[in-house]
């Protein structure tokens, strides 16, 4: 029987930032900003994979698929940052199986 005494002491981790998707991202930022209180740090950016370099890390980031993406920065009152992020291109799709280990 493993017992809590048995377990290493393991401490809080330091996460910075959080990256989420949503399908919607004026919407997700409206929320978060009158919801949650965040701030928003960036407003929504374009990105296009293309070949500058810009374009080439964020194919390299988010994928060989990827063709255009928006973006927006917010911030947590304990500063957590979020990049709240919206697929256009190919347009994210709701998955049935969505469980991923």
């Amino acid at each position: 029987m493993i017992t809590n005494a048995s377990l290493p002491r393991v401490y809080p981790r330091i996460i910075n930032p959080v990256a989420i998707s949503v399908p919607d991202l004026k919407e997700a930022v409206n929320w978060y900003t009158e919801v949650c209180g965040f701030t928003v740090v960036k407003q929504a950016t374009e990105f296009v994979v293309d070949d500058s370099l810009k374009g080439k890390a964020v194919k390299d980031i988010h994928g060989p698929r990827l063709k255009k993406m928006r973006m927006a920065w917010l911030s947590s009152a304990n500063q957590v940052g979020s990049e709240i992020i919206e697929y256009l291109e190919p347009k994210a799709e709701r998955r049935s199986d969505n469980f991923d280990f």
